[in-house]
This record gives C-alpha cells, structure tokens and sequence, in this order.
C-alpha cells in the first residue's frame, strides 16, 4: 500500500466531534452516549493529575466505548488504569506523555474490543510498534509524529485488520514501507512529512 493521499479521514473519528478545549480551574469530564456507545473525554486545566484521571475512569470507564485523553497529564503508569474499561473501542492519547512502555501497557491490558488508538504526538518508537503488533483487532492507528522508525513499521505488518495507518512526520522510510507490502486490508496510508522516496509508491 503507499496512498500518501488525505484518504485516511474517510470516516470521522468519534473524538473529533467531543473534544473538549482546556477549561480552568477544576478538570471536569463529560460522558456522551453516541451511536450506542459512549465517549469519556477528560479536560486538562495542568491539575488533571494521573490520580484524578484514574478517579474518573473507575468511575465511568466500565461504560466507555471511546476514551479521550487527549493533552492531558496521564502517565504510562496512569494507563493501567484502562483494564477496568471492557468495553473500550477507540482511545485518544495525542500530546500525552505516553511512551513505549505506555503502549506495552495497553497491549497487556486485554482490551480484545480495542479497535482504534491516537498516539499522535508522543515519544512512542519501535517497542512501542511492538507492543502495538500484539492488539490484532485494531482498524486504525495514528502514529504522527512519533518515533515510530523502519523496525517499527516491520512490527506493524503484523496488525492484518488494520485498515487506515497515518505515520505522517515519522522517520520511516523506504524500507519500512516495503515490510508492510502484505497488510492486504489497509486501505489508507499517510506519510506526509517522512523521508520516503518515489520507490515506494
């Protein structure tokens, strides 16, 4: 696949429509039912500390279809807190602190509903793509401006459902490219921003 086109927004995302600016002073959440689910997105005012956060999931995640965490304060360690969330589809970590120790987390968190994750903007490299490797089920994944390299996209080949990859501002290249040639159900790739060349499209 090498689509380097804009097709990768085909469908909305269901924390585009929710998400909250940053308010002041307290953080506050909001619990949306939408298309039968229901979306948790948790504002950052700078006091929506790990603790904070993982008082709100506990408390609301076991509904949440969709988790927005988007520039908030969560920790690697905060996402543990995400195993209490059974019914989780899509979540929403862009500008966070979340690493690949983050994404490990993630993985070994048995979210089998787990089907769409925005790791845009964070530190997240090849163990991360890894970790990622192992959640079979997810359809989209937004990895820009991240870390994610060559190694890493070779792990990602391993993800056969998947069906909408953006890497746009990664360091992948040509080579990255080639390894994921069998993820026959990807539909859209966005490398906007990378070092790959006309070989690879």
């Amino acid at each position: 696949p090498s689509d380097q086109s804009e097709q990768n927004a085909d469908a909305p995302s269901p924390f585009e429509k929710f998400r909250i600016a940053p308010v002041a002073p307290p953080p506050e959440e909001v619990l949306v039912h939408e298309r039968g689910g229901a979306l948790l997105s948790i504002t950052d005012s700078g006091e929506s500390t790990d603790e904070r956060i993982k008082a709100y999931i506990r408390e609301r995640g076991v509904l949440a279809t969709n988790i927005d965490l988007s520039h908030t304060r969560i920790t690697d360690g905060g996402l543990k807190v995400l195993k209490d969330t059974p019914n989780l589809a899509a979540i929403s970590l862009e500008h966070t602190d979340t690493s690949d120790a983050g994404v490990k987390t993630l993985s070994e968190s048995k979210l089998n509903k787990l089907k769409e994750i925005n790791l845009h903007g964070t530190t997240v490299g090849d163990k991360g793509a890894e970790a990622l490797s192992k959640m079979i089920a997810l359809q989209k994944l937004n990895l820009n401006d991240t870390n994610v390299s060559c190694d890493g996209a070779k792990s990602l080949s391993a993800l056969k459902n998947l069906e909408v990859l953006t890497m746009d501002y990664s360091p992948v290249s040509d080579a990255g490219i080639a390894s994921m040639k069998g993820m026959n159900n990807l539909r859209s790739l966005s490398l906007k921003g990378t070092p790959i060349t006309d070989a690879s499209v």
